[in-house]
């Protein structure tokens, strides 16, 4: 299984224009996201996954409209340090930005309210993750996942079973695209394929 992890684009939140609680993609960040989604037209992508906070959704949209899909928000995506008990703006506001835009879609229920968290907790959380998608998605399928900077240090972490260190993270520019394959060769392995890869920022696809 491959699975995709990216970060939302550029938002009025990471110019300081707008550091509210669920601030949309600046101009940039929507430029960002078309490039994204141009880079990820042509690849073969069986469902996308996005925090249901506006910047991930907008990202996660870009995508979407290129390949004519549809788009699940998974709470348990949100960016970590999101006030506790925050929600989003729901389904219906949401599906002002991308009408095909549903629920996770899996028979286990998961929070819908956030709570205080330390860095133990988030990388539980992060598991949880990591553990639904490989429960839910066969060995040929391949997820993107459309999240927030410091939230993917915790799923790349949990993905490769990794510890999270103060020390040392997972570099997340805007767009930044990783891949991460699980491959069962004999035994199960983990491999990264490559981490914040920004290229079609630079390069046309």
């Amino acid at each position: 299984m491959i699975l995709y992890i990216t970060r939302h684009g550029e938002s009025l939140g990471n110019t300081g224009e707008n550091n509210g609680i669920d601030p949309v993609l600046s101009a940039t960040g929507q430029w960002q996201a078309s490039r994204l989604g141009k880079r990820l037209q042509k690849e073969k992508i069986d469902c996308i996954i996005s925090s249901p906070l506006v910047r991930a959704v907008e990202t996660a949209a870009k995508t979407a409209e290129l390949k004519n899909m549809k788009i699940e928000l998974l709470p348990l995506l949100f960016e970590k340090g999101t006030e506790a008990g925050y929600e989003g703006q729901g389904i219906d506001k949401l599906k002002e930005i991308y009408p095909h835009i549903e629920m996770y879609n899996d028979s286990e229920e998961y929070p819908l309210s956030l709570y205080e968290e330390d860095k133990e907790i988030t990388y539980k959380r992060a598991k949880e993750v990591i553990q639904r998608i490989r429960n839910r998605f066969d060995d040929d399928q391949t997820v993107l996942l459309v999240a927030h900077g410091t939230f993917n240090n915790y799923l790349i972490s949990a993905a490769l079973g990794f510890s999270v260190r103060d020390d040392f993270n997972f570099c997340q520019e805007n767009t930044g695209l990783n891949c991460i394959k699980f491959v069962k060769d004999g035994i199960d392995k983990v491999k990264a394929e490559f981490t914040n890869d920004y290229s079609h920022l630079i390069y046309n696809f």
